[in-house]
């Protein structure tokens, strides 16, 4: 079978064209195509974009497909289907889940986030944008919907006023990318889904908005839909 070329390969590939790379195979360039070849065979890699041709070399079948297409901007040798993530990362009951956040109010604890208690969690100070709360799911888990339970009464404007969700396995990944960004309503719970289901151990919900009323949360929930 052939090696699947990855991201190294291709990156070291393109700049030592013609080379046996460890662990890679033969790297090949023919005008603006590239192919790695192995003991079977090879697939065949675009300058241009992602993955896109059939086995080369080798015999009868040994020859294999790299991935699929990409485009004229980033290259992608092609990406694990994730269309079982979900079955593949259960999320486990809530009793496990680890909730912390920036701050908190002095009746709001952070527990009201995933205790299934009528109590609340709320930041405790109007927002300024520096807001976040944090689940620990335990090990990794398939995200694709989370919801902010919105309260009643003198909390219905308690909203996020701009938020943003990042899922990764890195504990407090402020600097990770933002898997969605968006902005709640007042009295109206705060619901995200995702294009497509995420993995990660650590769910990191941002509040990046200014407003003179807290944030609050009567709940957090999370689900997973494979498509």
């Amino acid at each position: 079978m052939p090696t699947k070329l990855g991201p190294f390969c291709l990156a070291v590939g393109l700049v030592l064209a013609l080379q046996a790379i460890p662990g890679c195979g033969r790297v090949i360039g023919l005008g603006n195509e590239y192919y790695v070849v192995d003991e079977g065979g090879a697939g065949v890699v675009s300058s241009r974009g992602g993955a896109s041709g059939e086995g080369f070399g080798g015999n009868g079948d040994s020859g294999g497909r790299a991935g699929s297409a990409g485009n004229d901007i980033s290259g992608d040798a092609g990406a694990p289907p994730n269309a079982l993530l979900c079955q593949m990362y259960p999320i486990p009951p809530r009793v496990v889940w680890v909730p912390t956040a920036s701050s908190h109010g002095p009746n709001d604890p952070v527990s009201g986030l995933t205790d299934n208690m009528p109590a609340r969690w709320s930041s405790g100070k109007p927002q300024s944008g520096d807001e976040w709360i944090q689940i620990d799911f335990g090990k990794t888990v398939g995200i694709r919907s989370i919801n902010l339970q919105q309260g009643h009464g003198t909390d219905v404007n308690d909203y996020p006023r701009m938020y943003s969700v990042t899922i990764s396995d890195i504990f407090y990944d402020f600097g990770g990318p933002a898997l969605f960004a968006g902005e709640g309503t007042s009295g109206v719970s705060t619901t995200t889904i995702l294009s497509q289901p995420h993995a990660g151990r650590y769910l990191l919900i941002k509040q990046l908005g200014t407003s003179l009323s807290w944030w609050s949360v009567d709940e957090l929930e999370v689900g997973c839909i494979d498509d």
